[in-house]
């Protein structure tokens, strides 16, 4: 009865159905002997129960409980044992949800060890088999979170394919979980390898998990967060006003589906994520606030330096910069800037977010310096630009580098009005401004600000032939902007 309750909430996500089968599961494991046959399968039954409760209301102390049971089943379980597999795979799922806790490497890696046995004891043909391909794709790409090994990011996407494509075949109630988890990884892999067509992958297929997924089932925030997140990527790659329309979409009814107080960390930093993207509105304090608020959860429930942290502390640090934007608040862009310098501390020189790090502290700096004209800032930003740029080379896609390239121009363009007219500095901001236009992708769809800041640099320079061209780049940026675009003017 327990597990019929338990596939009756996997299919159709009423907390009644979880409810009763922790009742249902409870009450058996109080009756079946130690001795019985049946109580690895009670066992079991009762930690997948505690794991989904975990889950769905992120009590720690289910998280835990839901480990030490599977444990018991695992103790118990016989090694030739045809359920061996999939008590094997309960312990590693278990294990995974407590590394997004304490990040820490041993978690991990016990989860894989035990789910690579998993995988070799299986039998071919094993209706079963996707629940063990799906946990440890997940397993692999916690380690690569933490390890940045190209083989983990490869061979997870190879199994979630597999688990999705034997999933038209047999049940298997984690498909909204695998089509989640793939369209993440390929959103990372088209970031790594500038591969447009992966990202147009994980759109097409988080519609198609929307389409077929019901509308109360736990699932389908974190599917509509990532269709959201995937479109926003888009957005942001080729431009177009109807895709970032869309993305706002699909992110406000994820933020409006799930419910605060109920979330467990991977949902609270979906949800928080969903929140950050809506800052292109203008409108968006409330957002701004809400987000602030989840990434400071994240934060504080998280062990510093590990990938979760990290991630919610670089959000943090962007949401933090655009309440200050909204409101002029120094400190919160205070805050901001201290929070990127303890991410670089912590980071290794080949962490692939370094990067990022590195352009946001530069923009926090370089905004601090507009807002407060202390030259040390103006400095320090030029220098961290000069470094991310340094690293970009990675194979980073060119999106990435042309807003190095524009911010490292704007930098060096302050550096000259703040040094009193050195004009190598101006020279050398026009020449990287040129190196941004010429980098920019095409239809990056802030074109019109690289050709805008561009012309404006080499007026400065005040020759024949810089005022000339200047007014030819101005041409250029016109034809690019609609009559109501607000650069036009």
């Amino acid at each position: 009865m327990a597990q019929r309750l338990l596939d009756l909430y996997d299919t159709q996500g009423e907390e009644s159905s979880l409810d009763g089968a922790h009742t249902a599961a409870s009450q058996a494991l109080s009756i079946v002997p130690v001795s019985d046959d049946q109580r690895v399968a009670t066992l079991t039954c009762l930690g997948q129960v505690l794991l989904r409760r975990y889950r769905h209301r992120g009590d720690q102390s289910k998280l835990e409980e839901s480990l030490t049971r599977s444990r018991e089943a695992l103790q118990l379980c016989s090694e030739d044992s045809e359920t061996r597999p999939f008590v094997l795979s309960n312990v590693g799922e278990a294990l995974l949800y407590q590394f997004f806790r304490n990040e820490k490497q041993e978690t991990y890696q016990e989860a894989i060890n035990l789910l690579r046995e998993a995988t070799w004891l299986l039998k071919p043909g094993n209706p079963r088999s996707s629940t063990v391909h799906f946990t440890l794709g997940t397993a692999l790409v916690c380690r690569y979170s933490k390890e940045t090994l190209s083989e983990d990011l490869d061979e997870s996407i190879s199994l979630f394919r597999q688990v999705l494509e034997s999933a038209s075949t047999s049940p298997f109630h984690q498909r909204p979980r695998a089509v989640t988890m793939l369209v993440s990884v390929l959103s990372i892999r088209s970031l790594i390898d500038n591969n447009p067509q992966a990202l147009d992958e994980a759109v097409t297929l988080a519609r198609e998990a929307l389409a077929s997924t019901q509308q109360q089932h736990p699932s389908r925030p974190g599917i509509l967060t990532c269709l959201g997140l995937a479109l926003y990527h888009q957005y942001q790659r080729v431009g177009g006003k109807a895709k970032l329309e869309e993305a706002h979409s699909q992110i406000d009814e994820a933020c409006r589906t799930v419910l605060p107080g109920t979330l467990s960390l991977d949902e609270l930093y979906g949800a928080a994520a969903a929140h950050l993207s809506l800052y292109q509105r203008e409108d968006a304090r409330e957002e701004v606030a809400q987000a602030i608020s989840m990434w400071r959860q994240l934060t504080a429930l998280t062990t510093p330096g590990g990938p979760l942290w990290t991630a919610s502390m670089i959000k943090l640090g962007s949401a933090l910069g655009r309440r200050h934007r909204i409101r002029g608040r120094k400190e919160d862009l205070a805050e901001a800037i201290s929070g990127s310098e303890q991410l670089l501390q912590l980071m290794g020189a080949s962490n692939p977010l370094r990067v990022t790090v590195l352009g946001n502290l530069g923009n926090q700096l370089l905004n601090r310096y507009y807002y407060d004209c202390i030259p040390e800032d103006v400095t320090r930003a030029t220098a961290v630009f000069r470094e991310a740029l340094s690293a970009v080379d990675r194979q980073l896609p060119p999106i990435v580098k042309t807003r190095i390239l524009s911010n490292l121009g704007r930098a060096l363009w302050a550096g000259y009005g703040e040094s009193s007219g050195q004009v190598s500095l101006l020279d050398e901001a026009v020449a990287v401004f040129r190196k941004a236009v010429n980098c920019a992708p095409t239809e990056y769809s802030s074109r019109t600000t690289l050709l805008i800041n561009l012309a404006s640099a080499m007026f400065s320079q005040y020759t024949t032939e810089s005022l000339t061209e200047g007014i030819e780049i101005c041409r250029e940026a016109l034809t690019e902007v609609h009559d109501d675009h607000p650069h036009r003017s």
